[in-house]
C-alpha cells in the first residue's frame, strides 16, 4: 500500500482509545494508535480508499470524522465471526480483543 502525503504517510500517534465494534456473533474492541496501524485495518477490510476520503485527510479531521470513520469499518467487521475477525486482526498486528460483556 502506498501513501502520498498527509497524516496517511507517517507514524502519527492516534491514542489509544478502544472502539467496541459488532462482528456477526459478537463485539470485539479494536485498538488502533497510529495511522499506519489505520492504514493497515483498513486494507485488511477491503476499504483502502477510506485513506484517500476527505473526510480524513488530516488529523483534525480524523478526530472530527472519527463517528464516521468507526461506521465504516463497523460495516465491514458485522459480516465476519468474532473468532475469525480477532484472528486476522491480530494476524495484522491490530491489538483487538473479544468483548465478553453484553451491553459493552
Amino acid at each position: 500500500m502506498t501513501q502520498e502525503s498527509g497524516p496517511w504517510s507517517g507514524t502519527t500517534e492516534l491514542g489509544s482509545a478502544a472502539e467496541r465494534l459488532p462482528t456477526a456473533d459478537g463485539r470485539v474492541a479494536v485498538t488502533v494508535g497510529r495511522l499506519d496501524g489505520l492504514a493497515r485495518l483498513l486494507l485488511l477490510i477491503g476499504r483502502e480508499e477510506l485513506t484517500r476520503d476527505a473526510r480524513f485527510g488530516s488529523c483534525h479531521d480524523l478526530v472530527v470524522n472519527r463517528a464516521a470513520l468507526v461506521a465504516e469499518i463497523a460495516q465491514e467487521l458485522v459480516a465476519v465471526p468474532r473468532d475469525e475477525c480477532l484472528a486476522l486482526l491480530n494476524a495484522a498486528e491490530i491489538t483487538a480483543e473479544a468483548v465478553e460483556a453484553p451491553n459493552s
